[in-house]
């Protein structure tokens, strides 16, 4: 009874399944999803299907034996606690990581330093001394070391800091101490609120005078200084690494890769982007399809209904030394 149960609902979601394929009729917008749908066959979805409804229990006409050997070698070697927690740390951006050492770093000197210039003054003004580190203190003596901190740090030139870098202080102090194990909501429970109204008033008072309005940007290179990087042979195919240099170039115009990260995650396997061939133009192009981004990790706390950006690029068919397919190419042949 229970084996009927499991092929009628496998069945079933099979029906399901083929049914939302075939309304599938976007193929601009949902190029993927319709490619998918269109070259799934019946047998692979019921295959499929049926073995994620599939139990532990052998058939009657399967093989027990070939089975058992395929269960063996279907899952990754055991692995340690320890492991999971290296596995973890690296899923941790370097940025975040290096943000929240440098605002320990910070915290722990304006402690030292205010705790040594409070001694020179022998208590004759009234000024509480910061006994503990971060991680030692309770939520009390938390709140109250924190609102003394955004209130009094500063730059190495004496000036104040931005708004937004004083909330990225506390929000790294509140990472830094999750990682301790200690869990701590600054932005949200009732008990911080006098640390919250703190850095609302200092934010208040950044901004009042300027601070943080301007952002830093990089200059738009113009075509003219364009012409010089090919002329003047920063950019072009005569050596490996003027190569690099102009697929890291092409591929910033082309396809917004920015940082350093987002060109050293492209893979050469699996790779996102992709050779095709217009069928209507004939032209070839390069397709880079985002997998993850600097905003989307693809983990727990990213939206996974939030896709990729796809960009194209076409031949130049005007000025080969220039085109990016074949730039894109001889950097994958040379490999």
């Amino acid at each position: 009874m229970v084996n009927k149960f499991k092929r009628f609902a496998g069945w079933l979601l099979l029906f399901s399944f083929v049914n939302m394929c075939s309304e599938t009729s976007d193929d601009e917008i949902y190029i993927t999803q319709s490619t998918f749908c269109q070259q799934t066959h019946l047998t692979d979805v019921n295959d499929r299907v049926l073995d994620g409804l599939a139990t532990d229990e052998p058939t009657l006409t399967g093989n027990v034996e070939k089975q058992k050997a395929t269960t063996e070698n279907r899952f990754a070697n055991p692995i340690s606690e320890v492991e999971i927690q290296h596995k973890i740390g690296n899923a941790v951006p370097k940025s975040t990581k290096y943000k929240e050492k440098w605002t320990v770093n910070l915290f722990e000197n304006w402690r030292q330093q205010r705790n040594e210039r409070f001694g020179n003054t022998g208590g004759i003004i009234d000024v509480n001394i910061v006994h503990k580190s971060l991680k030692v203190m309770s939520d009390e003596e938390l709140y109250r070391s924190l609102a003394l901190f955004v209130c009094e740090v500063r730059k190495a030139n004496g000036s104040k800091y931005p708004p937004n870098t004083l909330h990225g202080m506390l929000a790294s102090i509140q990472h830094y101490l999750k990682g301790k194990k200690r869990i701590v909501r600054l932005f949200k429970d009732d008990k911080f609120s006098f640390l919250r109204d703190a850095l609302d008033a200092m934010m208040k008072e950044s901004s009042s005078v300027g601070l943080g309005l301007t952002k830093k940007q990089c200059e738009v290179i113009t075509l003219d200084e364009e012409q010089q990087l090919w002329s003047k042979g920063v950019l072009g195919d005569s050596s490996p690494q003027q190569l690099l240099d102009t697929r890291v170039y092409l591929f910033g115009i082309h396809f917004a890769v920015r940082g350093v990260s987002e060109h050293r995650r492209l893979r050469a396997e699996n790779s996102q982007i992709v050779g095709e061939k217009d069928k209507r133009t004939g032209l070839e192009y390069l397709e880079y399809r985002e997998d993850i981004s600097k905003t989307n990790a693809g983990g727990l706390k990213d939206d996974i209904k939030i896709r990729g950006k796809i960009t194209r690029a076409y031949k130049n068919k005007a000025d080969k030394k220039r085109c990016i397919v074949r730039l894109y190419n001889k950097y994958i042949n040379l490999w």
